[in-house]
């Protein structure tokens, strides 16, 4: 009938799926995209290419080949169709309605809901929890009803979803080192719980009220809390008797048993006789108000035991003993794991183990719990854990802190197993007449009648007795092997290890006599840091916990614009800009190779360290500059200079009063050889280095001699002429008036050069002009002669005659009218006697230039030629002799003397005038 029910219901889903999508369409006529993927699409890798996985919003699960691979199947074929969760929720959306279900159809009902529970296994978790099983759970509980035997007749399949390990997720402390898979039905907290054969796999579905105690009764009970809460109504709880075993977990991670608020004790589990195991869960808010204790768990004999793995007891008050977990007689607690924490009791905030109880802890956090009892003043005797005279507890592993003394102890503590290092205790230890042979202690350490029942290992942070140095005490069975403790911190300081002497501390070693170990230190440089100081304020190490004083600004100089200030590089602050003060560099452009390059600069006011450097491409160097009257000169040397290179960079500094550094710099050619310049001084002449200042050898300057008038008219053409010096050659002749000049033609002949300057170029309205010779020597030195030259308007000098005009004493023209008062050559003529046979003349004088006849010596009286003559004597041979005719010779004689003188004069006169 049942499987009948489940292939009509699967066939109506079938055909339901094989419609067009037109059919349930309103008006729309798009298809459906169909899946085509090859492999199964997962939220990191969907199919781009598909036209169902591919659309924006696609999920993985939604993948045509998803529940293919969840069913295990490699194929799809037309016998073995794919169950979704819209075809269970159509099942389930198929069942009738509640009011309609009686005796008549309760059995087609059950097979409905059988034929639900199939499909559903079928189901991914995330399909599965999308399904509304409103309508199936109406249905379930009314054939319960009708069953009358709740819980017995129909208990509802729970999906293969909620199937996990007992542990409820990966716990895989204490003895649990392997999972296996368990499935878990559902069970609403109230109902009847089934067992098959003594056992029974149940999780909440939701949040329950304990209102009638579960006991688990000789049988085992699996409970997963999923993350609901399971609260006491205030006195009902959870009884595990008669070797009854339960196990907790909670794989919804946030599930809470809520422990009861009234009772006697073991407000959340009470253990009669049996074994509980806790994975997960939290236990909370239980309240002891009897006389016994145990705000959360209590065990009532040495048959009882406690098993933690996990989960957390926190926030339950114990009031008289055991704030979490108390131990009425006796039994035994092992503690893996999980967190006992924040409970609290007049004795054993935490634990309280009395009677024979044993706490044998392997692991786990007992923390924060607190007491109210006092034993001669001492208040919060046990915050966490009180050991009873003959309780013991193995302190194999796990921590214990906080909570006044970790521990009060009247029973025994040690370790008994050496494959643990020790359980840590952090708060100290009371030992009241207690035995101590097990557990590594911080804090203080007070023993009242207690003893020591192995070896002591101290932890002292300075090789000292003094009791501000104890840092930790580990008691153990002589012979096991000591645990390391966590590493000490000291402010300002590194820990280095711990030390026996010079000697490093072996904790490979076994212990078999008591031993002081010292810790060694070294001062931290703060390395690794990740608070760091600022530079105004300071920091607190995280590696050392020390001081990191503030780092002050990182000032760093800057410039711009004229201006300097500094900056700091690790924040916003900067200084107030000032000027640069200014440097003046004096240094020549270029140097020979050979030569030092000294320069000069100034020192600003207030400013200190002049110096210098000098940088080629590939050496460089520097110096002091020295202050010499507020100069600064410095050198560099011509040995310094890199003969490959052609310049060098020179650079200056100074420092100003605030240490800001100023500089100029100049770039300085270097030349090869010297480059000369022509120097002349008293008569001589040679060659200067314009860089170096090196000389030639001096030489007289050769010297022209110009010839030519200082004088010349303005008619007259102006010719001077000049001979070289040997060995010298002509550059240039030339004139130069006032506004105009040029060059001249130099004529040579004969070594001896004439240059003619013609007067048409005199310019009217200068007067005078200069001539100049240009020559050069046979080493290239110029020299040069001058004259000058005065123009002249008018002739001068010279004297007209009665022939000639006057000549210009300067170009030798004549000008002028003639004079007729200068005779030139006027002779005189004596008078001469007429004779019979010659004619006579009277005294005149004859002026040979005009031609003129004067009767006066001055020859201003002109005569004519006839006026001269006088006439012959008439013969008058009867006229008796006057003279003797032998005087003729006489007569001779004496005019040949007489025109001696006179030529004698003359010439005289000439040579005269010449000199003159």
């Amino acid at each position: 009938m049942k499987k009948r029910i489940l292939s009509i219901l699967l066939a109506l889903c079938m055909a339901l799926c094989i419609l067009p999508t037109t059919a349930f369409a309103e008006g729309k006529t798009e298809e459906t995209p169909v899946c085509t993927c090859e492999t199964v699409c997962t939220a990191e890798a969907m199919n781009a290419e598909c036209p169902a996985c591919g659309v924006e919003g696609a999920l993985a699960e939604n993948c045509g080949k998803h529940a293919t691979e969840e069913s295990g199947q490699t194929g799809t074929s037309d016998d073995a169709p794919v169950i979704t969760a819209a075809d269970v929720q159509a099942l389930i959306n198929a069942l009738p309605e509640s009011e309609t279900i009686g005796a008549d159809n309760a059995a087609d009902m059950k097979a409905q809901l059988e034929a639900i529970d199939e499909a559903k296994v079928q189901l991914s978790d995330e399909d599965f929890a999308v399904l509304d099983f409103t309508r199936y759970d109406a249905a379930a509980t009314i054939l319960m009803v009708l069953s009358g035997e709740p819980g017995a007749t129909f208990v509802p399949q729970a999906a293969s979803s909620h199937t996990h390990c007992i542990c409820g997720g990966e716990n895989t402390v204490g003895g649990h080192t392997t999972h296996q898979a368990a499935d878990y039905q559902p069970w609403n907290g109230s109902d009847a719980i089934s067992y098959t054969d003594g056992k029974a796999y149940v999780y909440l579905t939701d949040n329950a009220t304990i209102n009638s105690n579960l006991v688990v009764d000789g049988t085992t009970l699996y409970l997963c809390l999923n993350g609901k809460e399971y609260a006491s109504n205030g006195t009902n709880k959870i009884q595990v008797k008669n070797s009854g075993h339960l196990v907790l977990c909670d794989c919804g991670e946030s599930g809470v048993i809520k422990c009861a608020t009234n009772g006697w004790g073991g407000m959340g589990i009470y253990i009669y006789t049996g074994t509980v195991d806790i994975f997960g869960g939290k236990f909370t808010g239980g309240s002891v108000t009897g006389k016994g204790g145990g705000g959360a768990i209590a065990l009532e004999d040495n048959s009882s035991t406690l098993n933690i793995y996990g989960g957390e007891i926190s926030g339950n008050n114990g009031n008289g003993k055991g704030g979490a977990i108390y131990t009425k007689s006796g039994g035994t607690i092992n503690m893996y794991g999980g967190r006992i924490a924040q409970n609290k009791a007049y004795r054993g905030g935490g634990l309280c183990l009395n009677g024979s109880g044993t706490l044998n802890m392997y692991g786990g956090l007992i923390e924060n719990n607190s007491s109210t009892a006092s034993w001669d003043t001492i208040p919060a005797n046990s915050g966490n854990v009180y050991v009873a005279a003959n309780a013991v507890m193995n302190a194999n592993a796990g921590v214990v802190r906080g909570g006044g003394y970790a521990v009060f102890n009247l029973g025994t503590i040690q370790t008994d197993d050496a494959n643990y290092p020790a359980t840590i205790f952090y708060s100290g230890l009371y030992n009241m007449g207690g035995v101590v042979k097990g557990g590594m202690y911080y804090g203080s350490y007070m023993s009242a009648g207690g003893s020591l029942g192995g070896c002591e290992v101290n932890y002292t942070l300075a090789d000292s007795n003094h009791a501000r140095y104890h840092y930790a005490w580990q008691f153990l069975e002589p012979g096991n092997t000591p645990t390391r403790p966590d590493d000490p911190t000291k402010t300002g300081y590194l820990f280095d290890g711990w030390y026996v002497g010079e000697n490093a501390f072996d904790f490979s070693v076994p212990v078999t006599e008591n031993v002081r170990v010292v810790a060694k230190w070294s001062e931290c440089d703060h390395t690794g840091s990740t608070a760091q100081p600022t530079c105004t304020d300071s920091a607190v190490c995280t590696v050392c916990g020390g001081t990191i004083p503030e780092k002050g600004h990182a000032l760093i100089w800057q410039s711009e614009n004229g201006e300097y200030w500094q900056k700091c590089s690790n924040c916003d602050f900067e200084t107030e800009k000032k000027p640069i003060p200014a440097l003046t560099l004096n240094a020549p452009d270029k140097v020979c190779r050979t030569q030092d390059c000294t320069f000069t600069f100034n020192l600003p006011d207030g400013c200190t360290n002049p110096e210098f450097g000098y940088e080629f491409t590939q050496i460089g160097s520097g110096n002091p500059a020295i202050v010499d009257n507020g100069v600064c000169n410095g050198t560099v040397e011509a040995d310094w200079y890199d003969k490959t290179e052609a310049s060098f960079k020179l650079t200056v500094y100074a420092t100003t009063a605030d240490g800001f550094l100023i500089s100029t710099s100049k770039n300085i050619e270097i030349v090869d050889g010297h480059t000369y310049e022509w120097q002349s001084e008293n008569g001589e002449y040679w060659q200067k280095c314009k860089l170096c200042g090196n000389e030639t050898t001096k030489k007289p300057i050769p010297e022209i001699v110009i010839s030519g008038a200082d004088r010349v008219c303005r008619t007259q053409d102006y010719i001077f002429g000049f001979t070289l010096p040997e060995g010298c050659k002509l550059i240039t002749t030339g004139y130069e008036f006032e506004k105009i000049g040029g060059d001249l033609t130099a004529t040579l002949e004969n070594g001896n050069y004439t240059v003619e300057l013609a007067s048409s170029g005199y310019p009217v309205e200068e007067n005078s002009f200069k001539v100049a010779v240009h020559a050069e020597t046979a080493d290239g030195f110029a020299i040069k002669a001058e004259k000058i030259v005065t123009i002249q308007n008018d002739h001068t000098g010279g004297k007209a005659t009665c022939k000639d005009k006057a000549k210009c004493e300067v170009c030798g023209a004549e000008y002028g009218e003639l004079d007729p008062k200068n005779h030139t050559n006027l002779k005189h003529f004596p008078t001469k006697a007429a004779t019979k046979t010659t004619e006579g003349n009277i005294e005149y004088w004859y002026c040979e230039g005009c031609g003129k006849y004067f009767s006066d010596k001055d020859g201003t009286k002109e005569i004519k030629k006839a006026d001269t003559v006088t006439a012959k004597l008439k013969d008058d041979s009867k006229s008796p002799q006057t003279g003797d005719t032998s005087n003729l010779a006489l007569w001779i004689a004496l005019l040949l003397v007489s025109g001696g003188a006179a030529i004698g004069t003359t010439v005289v006169s000439r040579k005269k005038k010449y000199n003159r």
